[in-house]
């Protein structure tokens, strides 16, 4: 029987280790995580990347956006010397490292991060009543180009690694705060689960939102812990979405969390986590 809540260590398990590195996945792998979460940019020349931040300045020794190098480029940045020199030359890694390095039945929630491009209660009244997805339709923009490319490049990956990795397809959650990825990936992977990121706190009233998710088929909302509700949780279950909170690193909150029915928790200390709630 799969555990509730499932335990996913937020970037690995960052507390510890250097944040979004293999170091970081591992240990959360050690510790008992029934899963990791991560996220993932494109670089210049296509490779899909797991890299949080939009510029490489605070988490490397380089400078300026993701975007802007070649692959090759980033995987000569220190990515752990910022954390303790005890992980200096710790490297960025692809995606397909990650999912290479995956134990077997273990899960990991691949964040496709893009910038944002909000839409309003009305827009998604609007295009629910209209019989159309989330977002509301104008010219296509720089961010919903980039958006489109986040997830092609994204599934190309997992396809590549379908026939070697047996049991991945089951274990991989996709989630986003930009509509335009969820609703790309979800067209190119119908098998796999998505989920949409998003705070309650951007809704006074959460129900077009739950209405515009329906129309592109996800499973599960992602919500921020400090906005999550009972009602909310209840209001996602009703239609048939499961609900995955992040971050939550106190003990009392998760266990608030859980007795109103939470699916799954991000967390930064996985072993505190699993040990407390006893998963």
């Amino acid at each position: 029987m799969t555990p509730t809540p499932l335990i996913f260590a937020h970037r690995g398990a960052m507390a510890y280790r250097p944040q979004n590195t293999l170091p970081a996945f591992e240990l959360a792998w050690s510790m008992g995580a029934h899963g990791v979460e991560l996220d993932v940019q494109c670089t210049r020349d296509g490779e899909v990347v797991v890299f949080h931040d939009d510029t490489l300045d605070k988490l490397t020794n380089g400078t300026g956006r993701v975007q802007d190098y070649d692959a090759a480029e980033l995987m000569r940045l220190d990515a752990g010397a910022h954390f303790s020199t005890a992980y200096a030359r710790t490297r960025i890694p692809t995606l397909a490292q990650v999912l290479r390095a995956r134990p077997l039945g273990r899960w990991v929630n691949i964040e496709l991060k893009t910038e944002l491009l909000e839409a309003t209660p009305e827009q998604l009244n609007q295009r629910h009543a209209n019989g159309h997805p989330v977002l509301m339709r104008a010219p296509e923009s720089t961010i919903e180009i980039e958006a489109k490319r986040m997830a092609r490049r994204t599934a190309e990956v997992i396809d590549h690694l379908r026939a070697e990795i047996t049991d991945l397809a089951e274990h991989l959650i996709v989630s986003s705060f930009h509509p335009v990825a969820i609703e790309t990936f979800a067209h190119l992977c119908p098998d796999i689960a998505v989920a949409y990121l998003r705070s309650t706190a951007l809704y006074h009233d959460t129900e077009p939102l739950m209405n515009s998710m329906s129309a592109v088929q996800l499973s599960a909302l992602h919500l921020d812990a400090h906005d999550t509700t009972s009602e909310a949780i209840a209001q996602a279950h009703q239609k048939g979405l499961q609900v995955r909170v992040w971050t939550v690193n106190d003990v009392v909150q998760a266990r608030t969390l859980m007795a109103w029915g939470v699916d799954g928790l991000f967390t930064n200390v996985p072993d505190v986590m699993l040990k407390q709630l006893n998963r």
